[in-house]
């Protein structure tokens, strides 16, 4: 048995251990939702993990429309299946997801149960799973706020000389890239009335 085929082979469901998912609305050349899973790191060496669910047909543009419903999905080549895909033992392994199931909004979060296998090509048999991870919503501006607060008081700034302190930190605490813009006119504004 090759290495690639003995790490597969140990490989179990209870390894798979997800701690945040995200939404994309818009993601890709179709245009459609994706969802990106994130794993404690499943190799040695390796921090984190992403289970890739692109191209997802049927879903809300805003997640929050989601909550309290279940999807079902063919699996791939079937029209209308999902394409998924994890990187591990240096290659992108396909998954298959046959079922989304969204519970209810709390938090700024919505709990995801998550339904498929992934495709080892070492192996014969896929590795089944079914987790739960909590599906980290846009922050919204109170949100935003509050996670500005926070980085002002761990990093002590409080002029504009220190936006790029503060911006690091933003930064490693936004879930989502596409909203450090945001954060980033909230800081300079908060700093600039702070050196008034």
């Amino acid at each position: 048995m090759s290495l690639p085929e003995q790490l597969a082979s140990q490989l179990a469901a209870d390894d798979l251990r997800p701690f945040l998912a995200l939404y994309f609305s818009h993601r890709g050349p179709d245009d459609l939702p994706a969802i990106h899973i994130k794993l404690h790191g499943l190799e040695q060496g390796q921090a984190v993990s992403t289970i890739r669910l692109d191209h997802i047909a049927g879903l809300e543009a805003d997640p929050r429309r989601l909550a309290g419903r279940s999807f079902s999905f063919p699996v791939n080549p079937a029209y209308g299946y999902i394409d998924g895909s994890v990187y591990l033992q240096g290659r992108h392994q396909a998954v298959d997801v046959t079922r989304l199931t969204f519970g209810m909004e709390k938090n700024l979060q919505i709990p995801l149960e998550v339904t498929g296998n992934i495709q080892f090509e070492e192996l014969p048999l896929p590795l089944e799973f079914n987790f739960s991870v909590p599906l980290q919503l846009p922050l919204d501006h109170a949100a935003m706020l509050a996670l500005l607060e926070a980085g002002m008081q761990a990093t002590s700034a409080c002029t504009p000389r220190d936006m790029g302190r503060l911006m690091a930190y933003l930064k490693q605490h936004l879930p989502y890239d596409e909203q450090i813009a945001d954060l980033a006119a909230l800081a300079k504004a908060r700093l600039l009335a702070n050196h008034k």
